[in-house]
């Protein structure tokens, strides 16, 4: 077992390709394109330890207490992601029991992404070691199999008929589509970030102070739309009329599939904007192959969107030297 603080340069990629192979879980909220910037904006930006066997991966933001050591997920927040991955995850977590046992006092970790017929559920550990649940996780997916056109058949006839009347309307009104280069150099999406953050507070959060424009979450974008535009992974748009921005939306492709993160329109907009950008991403979305679009933190909104509606039990697990 080699535990070592995470390096860019020698553990970005290994994390990267371990979390998109994940089966099972959330593949983007267990990749460092989410953890990194998370620890930056609301931790105070502490190296996570990266835990080695094999081609297999833990990753944990450690924190000393009395006595020993607390063991937390990178998104220790949403506890969307996993921070056990690779090819054999049971294995790595029974290692890594024997490792934190090994080096002597109290060790409690959280096990987040523990989704329905997980190997890790047939761990050994749960007998062996001290257990107790947490509060579960959830998010919700819609399948963009059959292309944008597949989307809507899966969508209430209600559903299809708004969204089209929406549609028409936003076009005759002259609104026009911007969407956000794929690549973008530092300053580039910096730029459009700025755009988006203006809009964020005009609108119903921001003016309200829930908005993404201020605080730890403007600093959590900050770091993380340019790691995705970096990649090559940055997708978005901007609705607008007369050279002027109305609405944005934005998110990571990821493995296969679009990660939705944030969109927002000004508070004195139709509220369809939101619901005409969604549509609009998922129409590129599909083109570019597309399979799945992750509307993330699961809420009661985004039912209409998405056929699944994903929980992911997250467990505490105590291990003595």
């Amino acid at each position: 077992m080699l535990c070592e603080p995470f390096s860019v340069d020698v553990h970005w990629d290994p994390w990267e390709k371990a979390s998109a192979g994940l089966e099972l879980g959330d593949r983007y909220c267990s990749s460092p394109h989410w953890g990194v910037p998370l620890l930056a904006a609301f931790a105070g930006g502490p190296r996570p330890m990266v835990y080695s066997w094999g081609e297999n991966l833990a990753i944990f933001h450690q924190l000393d207490v009395q006595g020993g050591r607390l063991h937390l997920p990178c998104d220790s927040m949403w506890t969307l992601g996993s921070p056990i991955l690779g090819p054999d995850p049971t294995g790595m977590l029974e290692r890594l029991c024997e490792f934190w046992r090994s080096q002597g006092g109290l060790h409690q970790a959280t096990l987040s992404g523990l989704y329905e017929g997980h190997s890790l559920w047939s761990s050994s550990v749960w007998d062996s070691y001290a257990n107790w649940s947490l509060p579960s996780a959830g998010r919700q997916v819609a399948s963009l199999e059959g292309g944008s056109e597949g989307f809507l058949s899966r969508r209430s006839v209600n559903f299809r008929s708004r969204l089209r009347r929406a549609v028409k309307k936003a076009e005759q009104s002259g609104i026009e589509i911007e969407y956000f280069p794929h690549s973008a150099t530092l300053s580039e999406t910096l730029e459009l970030l700025r755009r988006a953050f203006a809009v964020e507070a005009e609108s119903w959060k921001g003016l309200n102070g829930q908005g993404i424009d201020s605080g730890s979450m403007a600093t959590f974008y900050r770091h993380m739309l340019p790691l995705l535009a970096q990649r090559g992974r940055l997708r978005g748009l901007f609705l607008r009329r007369d050279g002027k921005d109305l609405s944005y939306l934005f998110g990571a492709a990821f493995a296969g599939y679009f990660r939705g993160l944030q969109f927002s329109y000004l508070e004195t907009e139709d509220e369809s904007l939101g619901n005409i950008g969604q549509w609009h991403v998922i129409v590129e979305l599909a083109k570019e192959g597309c399979r799945a679009y992750d509307l993330g933190q699961a809420m009661a909104y985004k039912t209409r969107w998405a056929e699944q509606w994903i929980v992911s039990p997250t467990m505490g697990l105590e291990v003595r030297g």
